[in-house]
């Protein structure tokens, strides 16, 4: 009796409704993301935030993606509890055999509410979208030891085809990409075949790495002149370490949106070749030099970069 008891209380019958997403519900289905990478143990792969999901799903001219959301009716929400308990997001893909079809990144529902038929729902409401907008398919990826998530799907008449076709799923990450595409920059043969994508940072406005490069430029540009004309050295080489030092600090500036933590630390790095150059007794470029350092230490703290590198057109917008 008792657990007959618990077990209803636990399934207890909750009112909700499947609708579209809106703008205001960025910041919880970025809470809900960020659930599911918990889940998954890859909370480290996040870079995106609700307003880059706002900018993707609801302000481009041809959205990049579509969401449901699943909201408790009123009478069924907790004091101070979320309304919004679930979501499925899904982006057109193509396949080149059979036309158009759909992807379903995420279908996720808050641990306190699985069992309610709330991603059943989710579900239904997805795979009718696709009918209705004349997909050939529905195609989604499930970690090899989820479990629930497999027998889920499986249930539903999902075809594994790492199993019946053998189809494995690779991935380039950004750096690999930039790697690969970085020895034919400006190939005419490489044609630009998308537009750029806007940047993370609104336009008119500096990133905090920018910021950071700027002052470290001005901070060590007192120093090249020194550096040149110390212990007698020639025109020529005092010409060749302002070029290096020029060089290095406009390329950065203008691909720090691509580069991120080596972009901080190469000016850091051709601060100490030039120090190397440098007697002991100039204590005016070594303090430059600490300074620099401690802006660069400065700018990977605020911006919580972490190596190896990475781009920063990880949180672009695919042009799908």
């Amino acid at each position: 009796m008792c657990r007959a008891l618990y077990v209803q209380s636990v399934r207890r019958m909750v009112g909700y409704t499947v609708r579209a997403a809106e703008p205001g519900d960025c910041e919880d289905i970025m809470r809900m993301i960020k659930e599911l990478a918990e889940f998954e143990k890859l909370p480290d792969q996040v870079k995106t935030s609700a307003d880059v999901l706002r900018r993707d799903g609801f302000e481009e001219p041809s959205p990049l993606f579509k969401c449901l959301v699943a909201e408790l009716e009123e009478k069924d929400r907790e004091d101070g509890g979320p309304a919004i308990v679930g979501f499925a997001l899904s982006y057109f893909i193509y396949s080149t055999w059979k036309g158009r079809a759909l992807y379903l990144e995420d279908l996720y529902v808050m641990p306190a509410f699985r069992g309610k038929g709330i991603g059943s729902t989710l579900f239904v409401a997805v795979a009718k979208s696709c009918m209705d907008l004349g997909c050939c398919h529905l195609q989604l990826s499930c970690l090899d030891w989820n479990s629930p998530a497999i027998s889920f799907y499986m249930s539903r008449g999902a075809l594994n085809l790492s199993k019946e076709e053998g189809w494995r799923m690779f991935r380039f990450p950004p750096d690999v990409l930039y790697r690969t595409t970085k020895a034919r920059m400006g190939d005419p043969g490489v044609p630009q075949v998308f537009p750029k994508c806007s940047p993370s940072v609104p336009q008119g406005s500096h990133s905090p790495e920018k910021v950071y490069l700027i002052i470290m430029t001005v901070v060590c540009s007192p120093s090249v002149p020194q550096v040149a004309v110390h212990s007698g050295a020639s025109p020529a080489s005092s010409v060749r370490r302002l070029m290096i030092l020029g060089s290095a600090c406009v390329f950065l500036y203008w691909r720090l949106d691509a580069l991120d933590t080596l972009g901080l630390v190469v000016p850091l790095l051709v601060s100490l070749c030039l120090c190397e150059q440098q007697p002991v007794r100039d204590t005016g470029f070594m303090d430059r030099f600490v300074t620099t350092a401690v802006w660069c230490a400065g700018a990977i703290s605020a911006h919580g970069a972490r190596l190896p590198v990475k781009l920063k057109s990880a949180n672009s917008p695919s042009p799908w």
